[in-house]
């Protein structure tokens, strides 16, 4: 209890609406970091002078734009560069790759601040504050303590656009000690992707059904099942059967009325009488905001069987709550870990350009972000 008081008192005092009102009435020097275009720097740096924020300097991997921006020097982003400088805190543009500039930039005695949606940033902290009570309650059910860090890490990250404030586990997503399947496991890997997670559960000795909604990255998911011998299927999961619509985006690929292409979506409990499997083991689902859904279409293999899950839980603020209040509502025994993972950016997300980018830095290739985290679910016998 008192860690949770603690952290809603720093999300309540150390907010980024706070945090960034403090820059500008103690008239507090600032730098400014973009990874974006030349145009959208200028955008980014006009936006900040707006209000009122005393800039000292623009930071850029870009080594072509030099010179400044009204009086504001362009600094190309080197170890010398970050050195003896007039200010200590680093205004981030938040992308996919700047957590990890957020971490470098940190080591070098900097404080951090994402601040691409700070129009969004209050409306998002008084839902937080609405919902405390949600959050307790699933906070209080954890087994473990690294859970209960990593938890409350999310939110007051999320309040503070901090990466600094986040607690990252240590070992690779979805392997949790405990909680990931075991040789013989009969295997629902929804949200399949390229099959990168369906090929290492294969690894396992887990017999692996992969489900990937996205024609592109089902393609890419046939190939590796082909090598490595689990089955792909082209379909996305639900909480029904049903043709949906949806918006393609590699692995951010998403159900959508207005999308551009369709899908055939099924339940697992459908999928699994129409397949006569024995029981399922271990479901795992990553589905872009969908994970609800698609529990209400697995409640009898839930129920039956009592799989081992993990289960995404970024896509939605209330899936933090809603998620485990609906395995617990439903099946009573079940008991939850939680873990916040960094992206392994080694042969995913980025390019061989940003990977030296990565390198020239001495950065490592492993990307911290508010996304990636996952609800651990293993019934007690």
């Amino acid at each position: 209890m008192v860690d949770f008081l603690q952290a809603v008192t720093k999300m309540y005092t150390d907010n980024m609406v706070n945090t960034f009102s403090r820059l500008i009435e103690q008239n507090i020097p600032c730098a400014y970091f973009s990874t974006f275009s030349p145009n959208e720097v200028e955008k980014g740096v006009e936006s900040l002078l707006s209000y009122n924020i005393n800039l000292q300097a623009i930071y850029t991997v870009n080594d072509t734009f030099t010179g400044n921006v009204g009086n504001i020097p362009i600094l190309y982003l080197t170890e010398d560069s970050l050195t003896k400088q007039s200010f200590n805190v680093m205004l981030i543009d938040h992308w996919e790759v700047t957590g990890a500039y957020s971490t470098l930039f940190e080591s070098k005695g900097y404080y951090t601040l994402g601040i691409s949606h700070l129009e969004i940033a209050n409306e998002a902290l008084q839902k937080m504050f609405k919902h405390l009570e949600d959050y307790y309650r699933t906070y209080s059910c954890f087994i473990d303590q690294e859970s209960r860090k990593s938890f409350l890490g999310v939110l007051v990250g999320n309040a503070t656009a901090r990466i600094a404030d986040y607690h990252f586990a240590a070992e690779p997503q979805y392997f949790l000690d405990g909680f990931y399947p075991q040789n013989g496991d009969i295997v629902i890997d929804g949200g399949a992707f390229d099959g990168g997670t369906a090929k290492d559960f294969t690894s396992l000795g887990g017999k692996v059904y992969a489900f990937e909604m996205d024609r592109d990255n089902y393609f890419r998911c046939q190939e590796m099942a082909n090598k490595y011998g689990f089955t792909a299927e082209n379909m996305g999961l639900w909480n029904d059967e049903k043709y949906a619509s949806y918006t393609p985006g590699q692995a951010g690929s998403s159900i959508n009325d207005n999308g551009t292409e369709d899908a055939y979506f099924t339940s697992i409990d459908i999928y699994v009488e129409k397949n006569n499997l024995p029981r399922v083991d271990y479901i795992k689902l990553d589905v872009e905001g969908a994970e609800l859904d698609v529990l209400h279409g697995a409640v009898k293999s839930i129920v039956k069987y009592h799989p081992t899950m993990a289960i995404s839980a970024y896509h939605k603020a209330e899936d933090m709550w809603q998620l485990r209040d609906y395995i617990s509502a439903i099946c009573p025994r079940y008991e939850f870990a939680y873990r916040h993972y960094k992206i392994d950016v080694h042969d995913y997300m980025l390019n061989d350009i940003w990977r030296n980018e990565f390198r020239r830095m001495g950065m490592e290739l492993y990307v911290p972000t508010h996304w990636e985290h996952v609800l651990y679910c293993r019934y007690r016998s």
